[in-house]
């Protein structure tokens, strides 16, 4: 049986790592091809989008932890 809130939260944490993989690979493109005020705001984007990650990961685990699926 397939638990229906973990399903949504596993496609929210995968949503959320390519959104972090993607900045991550911008602010490896930009880096020393921008200003350092375009460079500082994709760094941003970069904490931010981990912070998403992160966040949709504890989520689903505490799914897991607490639902048992």
């Amino acid at each position: 049986m397939t638990c229906d809130e973990r399903q949504r939260l596993r496609t929210v944490y995968n949503a959320a790592a390519e959104q972090y993989t993607a900045c991550v690979n911008e602010v490896n493109r930009v880096r020393g091809k921008t200003t350092k005020q375009e460079y500082d705001r994709a760094r941003a984007l970069v904490d931010e989008a981990r912070n998403a990650r992160n966040a949709a990961r504890l989520s689903l685990e505490q799914h897991k932890a607490q639902h048992g699926c």
